[in-house]
This record gives C-alpha cells, sequence and structure tokens, in this order.
C-alpha cells in the first residue's frame, strides 16, 4: 500500500513473490511484487516452489482475490487463521488431445494427480486486453 526508504538491520522480501493482505480493509488482495519489498504484519508471503511465469502468477493471484472476497469478511471471518489450512483454489487442469486430463503418478500439484494447464493460464492473460504489455512491466 506504500513504500518506504530502507530499513536498517531489515532484510527485503525477494522481488517475483505474492503477497496476501489475511484480514482488513485490503482483505483478499493479492499482488506479485516486482521489486524487493518489506511487508507489514497481517501479510502472507506466497512463495512458488519452482519457477513460474509472470502469466501464472497474476492468474493466480486474480482467483485468490476473487475467492477471498466470496469467502471471507474483513473483520469478521479473516483469511488469516485459514490460509494455511483450508483455502483452496481450482486452476485449469492440462487435458490430452480427446480432452481427458493428464494425470501425473508422482501426484506433485494435487493428491488425485492433476497437473495445472500453466500454459492456458498464460496464454489467457496474454489474450486480455493489453495483456501483451504485461511483461514488459516487471521481470519477475
Amino acid at each position: 500500500v506504500g513504500t518506504v526508504d530502507e530499513i536498517d538491520g531489515e532484510c527485503l522480501m525477494p522481488a517475483g513473490s505474492l503477497t496476501l493482505s489475511l484480514g482488513g480493509e485490503y482483505l483478499g488482495a493479492a499482488f506479485v511484487q516486482d521489486e524487493p519489498y518489506y511487508t507489514a504484519q497481517n501479510v502472507a508471503v506466497l512463495e512458488p516452489k519452482f519457477d513460474m511465469s509472470l502469466y501464472s502468477k497474476l492468474f493466480i493471484s486474480t482467483l485468490i482475490r476473487k475467492e477471498s472476497r466470496t469467502l471471507f469478511q474483513a473483520f469478521g471471518r479473516e483469511l488469516n487463521t485459514h490460509y494455511k489450512t483450508d483455502f483452496t483454489i481450482r486452476l485449469p487442469v492440462l487435458k490430452d488431445s480427446a480432452g481427458a486430463p493428464v494425470i501425473d503418478k508422482n501426484k506433485e500439484f494435487s493428491d488425485e494427480g492433476y497437473i495445472p494447464d500453466w500454459q492456458g493460464m498464460n496464454n489467457y492473460m496474454e489474450s486480455l486486453p493489453y495483456g501483451d504489455r504485461i511483461a514488459e512491466r516487471a521481470d519477475c
């Protein structure tokens, strides 16, 4: 919600992570941070476990924002007690040429073996008005 000068003795969080407001007026606001940053209380830092494109991060942050606003309420049922335990979002899954889900036997992404359709998310974000300009904005 703002910028500050460098804080002696405090480490910056890395660019490219997502931040999620867990309560208050900005409940559910999720942003991709395109520069190193500091964060305050009541903000979760979500770091991908693998390299993820900026487009995928933006797609996911939008889903988080929409789902948060639907299920949670500022100063009431806030996200801070739920985001690590029972907060989920549904991502599009990778499908084969016949339209059936591609299943990962190692179950890296889900207990059922579904694989997120990262390319589909990227294509969707790029297809939005001005979507071709997103990559120019940040290098996350």
